[in-house]
């Protein structure tokens, strides 16, 4: 019965022998891949042990809505077994870097001891205006460029950084990002597309946002007895945090109750002042109402005084109107004389003309006497001659 069936299966290999083969195959990288995973694993898990604990990424991030001061991370820093415990300021922002398109950056502040990042190109921060990027995401054309703080951003948001424009002085990677998702925020499309560290000093912050705590050991990565070791610590670091922030909120209220009583302090010197203005303003308020009284009756006066002036205007409107045909008439006698003194220049000249002529005659009837006039005078002497020998015969 055994050797029937070994000899139906080499029957059926030798019928189908490049399926078999072709399924062998696949058996034996599906065993190789394995193979190869099983001992990669350890190798990879070494290599992010080294990674975070060269960067000594953090075991505790400390969130409160109320914020955090020096003294409430002193007191992180002072428990037993913590290495280091840092402030740090996360604030988001919509940006553009180097006047490209609308993104969204998550902005941290640099911490010493905490969440190392590893530079890839450029150099660290020297000055509160400048900054890294998140190297993953943008490369070294970028290294020396600028990125603005959108006008986009809610006023509130703005506020938290002490500058509108920080220059990219390096690209790096962030041990507190061992992923490619930068995760998610409440601006623009809800997702964060990359991040950049600051020094402390380019924020405008009056308290931490978080605080980070490296406790004093370096268990295995994934192992169980980190995990213990962080169920251990729970109850107590529950315990100190809950004191943590009731103490941050003691100092706020304090801080507040503060300002409300400088608030009412003002408040009531700004009253006092305000009822003195008040008086004040309530006089000027009877001067300038006995001033619109004053101010009615001279305008009564104005009016009236108008009225009468609209009176001699419609009358001298009246006189202009007569006036005005006077003037037409007078004007339409004007232009008549001053055609009949157009006719009688032109009489004058035709007579001027006439006269021109006889005086021209008269010329030469007196030059023609002149030429007579000795002959004339001859006639007459021999007239008188004649009389004479006349006078003389009958005598």
């Amino acid at each position: 019965m055994k050797s029937m069936m070994w000899r139906s299966t080499f029957r059926e290999i030798k019928q189908s022998l490049g399926r078999f083969l072709a399924i062998l195959a696949i058996v034996a990288l599906g065993v190789g891949f394995f193979a190869g995973l099983k001992v990669t694993r350890a190798a990879m898990v070494k290599t992010a042990q080294h990674y975070l604990t060269e960067n000594q990424l953090f075991d505790y991030r400390v969130l409160t809505t109320l914020g955090l001061d020096e003294e409430d991370v002193a007191a992180l820093a002072a428990r037993e077994d913590v290495r280091d415990a840092e402030g740090s300021y996360t604030f988001d922002a919509i940006c553009q870097v180097d006047g490209g398109s609308e993104v969204v950056l998550r902005a941290h502040s640099l911490t010493e001891g905490v969440n190392g990042i590893v530079l890839t190109a450029g150099r660290l921060p020297e000055s509160p205006e400048e900054c890294v990027l998140d190297g993953f995401v943008y490369g070294s054309s970028q290294l020396g460029k600028k990125i603005l703080l959108c006008d986009t951003n809610a006023e509130g948001d703005l506020e938290s950084f002490a500058y509108r424009e920080y220059t990219v002085v390096g690209l790096a990677q962030s041990s507190f990002y061992i992923q490619y998702e930068r995760g998610n925020t409440s601006l623009g499309t809800g997702k964060i597309n990359g991040f950049m560290y600051l020094l402390p000093e380019g924020f405008a912050s009056d308290y931490y946002t978080e605080a980070f705590v490296k406790f004093d050991e370096d268990y295995d990565l994934y192992s169980d007895a980190y995990d213990t070791y962080m169920e251990e610590k729970e109850p107590e670091w529950e315990e100190l945090l809950d004191s943590i922030a009731a103490g941050r909120y003691g100092k706020v209220q304090e801080l507040y109750q503060g300002k409300l009583r400088d608030a009412r302090e003002e408040l009531e010197d700004g009253r006092s002042e305000g009822e003195k203005e008040l008086g004040d303003a309530w006089a000027e308020l009877q001067d300038a109402r006995q001033e619109i009284e004053d101010g009615e009756k001279e305008l009564a006066d104005g009016r009236k005084e108008i009225e009468e002036n609209r009176k001699k205007l419609q009358e001298g409107e009246e006189d202009l109107e007569e006036s005005e045909e006077t003037i037409e008439r007078e004007s339409k006698r004007i232009e008549d004389g001053w055609a009949q003194l157009q006719e009688q220049e032109a009489q004058w000249e035709s007579k001027n003309t006439e006269v021109q002529a006889a005086l021209q005659q008269l010329d030469t009837a007196q030059s023609q006497l002149d030429l007579e006039r000795p002959m004339l005078e001859t006639v007459r002497s021999i007239l008188s001659m004649l009389s004479s020998n006349s006078d003389l015969g009958l005598d």
